[in-house]
């Protein structure tokens, strides 16, 4: 329920997730500003009741390398004259191709079956590293959070930041902004704690001597509290697309 109550005191158009349990769904409030509208096992698409958006249609397109969730669950939304489509996306960790090629085969399916929507947004975790994309195909880009964690999203197991939960899309115009929110970051290496089975002796982590409070070299991330193992990090990135066509 604690996942819940951030997810409802947000009062973003679209929410795309990933990595839910089975019972998530069955847990929202009864008085939920917000409707699954897509869903392919861990992934969701949801429409604020009370948004810019309303839903066209929905489906869950079949995409390769997705880990998670069999297929991509995909809403196409009118707001005004516009259309807008977006997915969430798990991408494995390990593929059977490069990143960027993951990224163009995921744009050409995108494109055929979405290529009169006037935006297309994939957002996820992509469990690759993308702070500095390359090779991306034509007209498409990657809105990467700029947040005091070295422009990361994650930390990696062997202690270092990079930007794995992202949106990647094709649009008329690069958002106005993209950034991360930290509330209850969960590091995968604290100083002074047993993770993984073995004492943390160095780490860019460590705790407040009331272990209440977590901090990443001088900045702090608040609300957070050390594990005894690796946990998951996903975070909640949030990204403002300004499109002159919207």
């Amino acid at each position: 329920m604690r996942e819940w109550g951030l997810l409802e005191s947000s009062s973003t158009d679209v929410l795309l997730l990933q990595e839910l349990e089975d019972d998530f769904i069955d847990l929202q409030p009864p008085n939920s500003v917000y409707s699954l509208v897509a869903r392919s096992g861990q992934c969701a698409v949801l429409l604020h009741d009370h948004g810019n958006f309303s839903l066209s249609s929905a489906e869950n397109l079949p995409i390769d390398g997705l880990t998670g969730c069999p297929e991509a669950p995909t809403a196409t939304l009118a707001v005004g004259p516009a259309t807008v489509t977006v997915s969430s996306v798990h991408v494995a960790a390990s593929l059977s191709t490069s990143m960027s090629e993951w990224y163009r085969q995921a744009a050409v399916s995108f494109e055929s079956q979405f290529g009169g929507s006037d935006l297309i947004v994939l957002g996820g975790d992509y469990n690759h590293n993308v702070s500095l994309p390359s090779d991306l195909p034509p007209t498409w880009r990657i809105a990467a959070p700029t947040t005091p964690l070295s422009n990361g999203t994650s930390q990696h197991q062997d202690d270092w930041m990079g930007s794995f939960d992202t949106f990647f899309f094709k649009g008329p115009s690069s958002p106005t902004s993209c950034s991360a929110r930290l509330d209850g970051f969960m590091p995968k290496a604290v100083a002074g704690y047993v993770q993984g089975g073995s004492l943390v002796r160095h780490a860019q982590f460590e705790v407040s001597s009331d272990v209440r409070t977590l901090y990443y070299e001088e900045w702090e991330v608040p609300n957070s509290d050390p594990t005894e193992e690796p946990m998951s990090d996903h975070l909640f990135v949030e990204a403002k697309f300004g499109c002159d066509a919207l």
